[in-house]
């Protein structure tokens, strides 16, 4: 999996060049951030392959907030019973 900082900078490099970029030059780019090169369209091939960029570095950022809320989670449900406990000493042994 390609990290965040390499996908911003592919999306940059992308962002950065020419509009009559060919289409051999995005597909070598997006292969290095391995991420589904775009189907031809109505849009032109650069506008796709920065949304595909886009979409994938939102993903890393989701997977690694999903990760954060997990550990978040466990840590509060140690304080809760760290908590109770406290709670049952001070009211049989206070």
């Amino acid at each position: 999996m390609t990290s965040i900082k390499e996908l911003k900078k592919i999306l940059s490099k992308i962002e950065k060049a020419p509009i009559s970029v060919g289409c051999e030059e995005l597909t070598k780019i997006m292969q290095k951030a391995e991420t589904p090169m775009p189907m031809a369209g109505m849009d032109s091939i650069k506008d796709k392959c920065i949304k595909s960029l886009h979409t994938t570095i939102q993903t890393e950022m989701m997977i690694k907030s999903c990760i954060a809320a997990k550990w978040s989670c466990f840590w509060a449900a140690v304080a809760a019973i760290v908590a109770c406990i406290s709670v049952v000493l001070v009211l049989f042994c206070g």
